[in-house]
């Protein structure tokens, strides 16, 4: 699981959306929003419509958290990130999916 220092609260995904630019991937879309600290921060979102039962998604932010932990010291730069997920991905590996992501030239 992420630090609370790296996830974002109610209040902050909120102003992501109303103010948030949005970069779409093969199975998850990205918000993201620049910040006044010195790190990045991230929500995960996965709908119902994605995986119905709450332990499918339990299981996919914690694969999630576990990536964007591994990711954390090699991102520079200070963002706020929602990760929404459009449809589960099939049994692929996380990491190179993510990495591509953030080091898209839209992000920087």
């Amino acid at each position: 699981m992420l630090a609370s220092t790296y996830r974002l609260r109610k209040k902050e995904v909120e102003r992501i959306y109303k103010k948030g630019h949005f970069l779409s991937q093969n199975f998850l879309n990205l918000r993201f929003l620049e910040n006044r600290t010195n790190h990045f921060r991230f929500a995960i979102v996965i709908p119902k419509t994605v995986a119905k039962l709450a332990t499918s998604r339990n299981r996919l932010k914690r694969k999630t958290s576990v990536v964007l932990e591994n990711l954390l010291p090699h991102l520079s730069g200070h963002l706020d990130c929602m990760i929404i997920f459009k449809k589960a991905p099939d049994e692929i590996e996380l990491e190179p999916v993510f990495t591509k992501l953030f080091q898209d030239s839209r992000i920087k």
